[in-house]
């Protein structure tokens, strides 16, 4: 049995990748040839990532230090650990394979998104090739991904394996919730900021609102990435009636976030870059579907009216939305039914574990 030692990202920030890394943890931790070397940053947020500042650099130097001592020390055979999507975290990640593949050390990575935020640049984009050359295996969330990834090196042998997700045991699927309430639950869930839908999601309500539809409540659940979108929010949106509507709960965990967002009728994700983001998986497991946008490997998560809806823009989202407010065009129940009917077949974190296991051994 090979000697493995993960490197891995934990909460804190609570991003998807830092979650499905703490579930990969748990899952395999008591494994005796598997050593694990454990990062989270207290304090970080989602609006610090990606930054670089003189902590972010002292940071980098402890990491790579930490890194290299444990090499040293436990002397594994393969090394599994993720590739960040900015490029100076991604220079950490790319030392340590150079490093290991000097010592014939084998690199098992993974990427939890779409993409690298950096591939337009050729200078940078040659870096990625040459370190992506050098890994023997690579973990993707989708086919989508995987097309969009291989095409820079057909040297690794890349896995589709999806994230997964675990449901509390005193949080039970929701599957009673009427198919026409008299008031409709949307919720917007994860990191805040334009990338991932936020102002689309607030234009797209609050055309609603212009067209006197009204019959609806927003739930935001998560952080700000930055100071500056908020202040752009408030800009735009403090004196439309939309801001009346919203109600913003913050970054809540455990339990808390559970049961916030089992009162929601759907999850509303119109993010323009992703992976295969984990707040779909957590609604979906208690029966909310969703409303989603085609990128990243979310078209292998939602099938259109099955457990729930692909939209291609702000105007097909508001015709969508349009009839399902005045009680046109669904059988709620059954994308519920759906959506956890999905989840237990291909998004249990277990599944992932599992598969993540095989394909290291």
């Amino acid at each position: 049995m090979n000697k493995v030692l993960f490197i891995l990202r934990l909460p804190p920030p609570y991003g998807g990748g830092e979650i499905a890394s703490e579930i990969l943890f748990k899952g395999l931790k008591h494994h005796k040839n598997f050593y694990f070397l454990c990062f989270s940053r207290k304090g970080h947020s989602k609006s610090k990532q990606a930054k670089i500042s003189f902590l972010s650099f002292f940071y980098g130097v402890s990491y790579l230090s930490k890194v290299f001592i444990r090499l040293f020390i436990f002397r594994p055979d393969i090394v599994y650990l993720g590739l960040p999507k900015s490029f100076f975290a991604f220079l950490r990640s790319a030392i340590i394979i150079y490093t290991c593949s000097i010592f014939k050390i084998k690199i098992f990575a993974e990427l939890h998104g779409e993409a690298f935020l950096f591939e337009n640049n050729n200078f940078k984009r040659s870096i990625l090739k040459s370190t992506l050359e050098r890994c023997y295996k690579i973990r993707v969330l989708g086919e989508n991904i995987k097309g969009r990834i291989s095409h820079y090196s057909k040297k690794p042998e890349f896995y589709v394996i999806p994230n997964g997700v675990d449901i509390p045991e005193n949080i039970k699927p929701n599957v009673i919730l009427e198919n026409n309430p008299a008031v409709w639950q949307f919720l917007y869930f994860g990191a805040i900021s334009a990338s991932k839908g936020f102002f689309d999601f607030a234009e797209l309500f609050n055309r609603l609102l212009d067209d006197k539809i009204e019959n609806f409540s927003l739930n935001v659940i998560g952080e700000w990435v930055s100071e500056e979108e908020y202040k752009l929010f408030l800009d735009n949106y403090k004196n439309k009636k939309i801001a009346d509507k919203i109600n913003f709960l913050g970054l809540i965990k455990g339990d808390q976030k559970w049961n916030a967002i089992s009162h929601n009728h759907f999850l509303v994700h119109l993010s323009r870059f992703d992976g295969q983001p984990m707040t779909i998986l957590e609604t979906m497991s208690i029966g909310i579907p969703a409303i989603v946008t085609p990128v990243g490997a979310i078209p292998e998560m939602i099938m259109n009216e099955i457990n729930g809806f692909i939209v291609s823009s702000v105007d097909n989202a508001f015709l969508l939305l349009k009839d399902i407010l005045t009680q046109k065009c669904i059988e709620y129940s059954d994308l519920q039914k759906n959506s956890i009917e999905i989840y237990n077949s291909r998004f249990r974190s277990e599944l992932m574990v599992n598969n993540i296991y095989k394909a290291i051994c």
